[in-house]
């Protein structure tokens, strides 16, 4: 096992902030922590490129900084889009961080919002908070990060917290193992997928049961269509969850699978026509699907968790 200086030597952080001062300060600051082997870019298109070559511990980016979205890309990294650690640390930077870009980061799983210009002390004080005294993540059917207690949207969140790999933290002790590391990140990422599929049944579950139950009142073409467009978005990721599980899914998830493509292809329905029509098609379709769910939504997310998946898996 290395130690804790050739641990440091290994630290991988990628930094996009277009003001020099700013970026110096940062910098700085993390040096004086201990922290070297940052990464310095222009773009977020650069930032997606080092992150997707190496087992990044930190991402930090403006807001502002072209090429992209800031916010897409911490929830891209958190879903496991980008990269291979969903776990790295993430933060925006940011000269005027409204209420909007606070929270629009904060669902997105960022660790946190830093504003801008720093003063050194907070910037240090901030940072060695993040690093050593970080949340557990939790899961929910619009969320993978760290644990907030207060959500603002209406979600389904999974049972149990999942302990999130710190991989900058490891280096900075000197207790990193690429190959443990690499264990326990596939460990954790077995863990949120597999609550991620519990959320979004819970989720779909919720929105199926409203629009049957509320199917002859008057609800808005609106409220119809979004209805729709949100069971469509989390019966698609659901299947792909389940097969990205592979050899460890459950004999029950192709009742999930069918279910889902019964989902979505109500979904369909309501998309492909005229909303009376589209409805009345789409509203027969969920019914039908809510005979094969009958019974699979409590059996699905009452189970015990994996099998395995406290032991280490092979690295690939």
């Amino acid at each position: 096992m290395p130690g804790a200086a050739s641990s440091r030597d290994m630290v991988r952080i990628v930094l996009a902030d277009s003001n020099y001062s700013d970026r110096l300060l940062l910098v700085d600051a993390l040096a004086n922590s201990g922290i070297r082997g940052i990464k310095v870019v222009e773009t977020l298109h650069q930032i997606e490129t080092y992150v997707s070559k190496r087992l990044t511990d930190l991402v930090a980016c403006d807001i502002d900084t072209g090429g992209g979205d800031a916010i897409d890309l911490v929830r891209q990294v958190r879903y496991g889009s980008i990269g291979r650690n969903p776990f790295t640390i993430c933060l925006v930077l940011s000269s005027h961080p409204s209420e909007e870009i606070v929270k629009s980061a904060s669902d997105a799983g960022a660790d946190g919002v830093l504003r801008k210009p720093y003063s050194r002390e907070r910037l240090v004080s901030t940072l060695l908070k993040i690093i050593h005294r970080r949340p557990k993540f939790v899961v929910s059917s619009d969320y993978i990060g760290p644990n907030r207690r207060l959500r603002s949207r209406e979600t389904e969140v999974a049972d149990d917290l999942i302990d999130a790999p710190n991989t900058l933290l490891e280096k900075v002790q000197g207790t990193f193992n690429f190959e443990s590391t690499l264990r326990k990140i596939g460990i954790a990422a077995i863990r949120v997928n597999e609550n991620k599929i519990r959320a979004n049944i819970r989720r779909l579950n919720v929105l199926v049961q409203r629009l049957v139950t509320n199917r002859s009142c008057d609800l808005s073409e609106g409220a119809v269509r979004n209805g729709f467009a949100e069971i469509a978005d989390l019966a698609l990721e659901t299947e792909q969850r389940i097969r990205k599980q592979g050899s460890l899914a459950r004999v029950e998830d192709k009742r999930t699978l069918i279910a889902c493509r019964g989902l979505q292809a109500a979904a369909e329905q309501m998309f492909s026509g005229a909303f009376e029509g589209a409805s009345e098609r789409s509203m027969g379709v969920i019914v039908e699907t809510l005979a094969l769910m009958d019974g699979w939504v409590d059996a699905r997310i009452t189970e015990p968790p994996l099998k395995g998946i406290a032991s280490p898996i092979p690295s690939t």
